[in-house]
């Protein structure tokens, strides 16, 4: 049974010849009843506060339970994010690495054609120079048989002055000639 302090204060007990004296006995319950009734005041403020420290208790661990899961999520979050990257800057590398390769193909095959077309115009240009080698030639030899031909000319020709100074001079034609030999000369 739990004793409150009005217990104490109501407690009667048996008289007895030769007892205690009443009023110290008395006394003292009220003085015990006191006490008893602060430390019950007592512990109801510290059970009050108690299941107030309780209550906050769990609102934090609540709190914390609810950050640590946010902190978990967002370092998952993060880890994600982080791989994802790794990931794209992967991909970007690897098609960045395509496309050098590409161009650097495309470069070498363009060196390639440009070095046959050199080739080929080296080729052509040496036809060209033998060509006109060739040409020039021809027209050197043409200009010597041209230059024989003109001494031998002018060698015949004073010949033929020296003929031509005993023959008489011919006449100019008329009109009439004229016509006569361009009606002629059309048929």
């Amino acid at each position: 049974m739990k004793l409150t302090p009005i217990d104490i204060k109501q407690q009667q007990f048996r008289r007895r010849l030769g007892g205690v004296d009443a009023a110290e006995v008395e006394s003292f319950l009220e003085m015990v009843a006191e006490q008893v009734q602060e430390l019950a005041s007592e512990i109801g403020e510290l059970r009050t506060e108690g299941k107030r420290n309780e209550r906050e208790l769990e609102e934090h661990r609540s709190r914390e339970g609810a950050l640590r899961e946010a902190m978990l999520t967002a370092q998952q979050a993060m880890d994600d994010v982080r791989d994802q990257a790794q990931k794209e800057a992967q991909l970007i590398v690897t098609e960045a690495e395509l496309k050098a390769e590409k161009l650097l193909h495309n470069a070498h095959s363009r060196v390639g054609r440009i070095l046959d077309e050199i080739s080929d115009l080296r080729r052509q240009r040496a036809r060209f120079i033998e060509e006109v080698r060739g040409v020039i030639s021809v027209h050197g030899k043409l200009l010597e048989v041209h230059d024989d031909e003109a001494v031998r000319e002018a060698e015949d020709s004073e010949a033929s002055v020296t003929v031509l100074d005993h023959v008489r001079i011919p006449s100019l034609p008329t009109a009439e000639e004229e016509d006569t030999s361009t009606a002629k000369g059309q048929r």
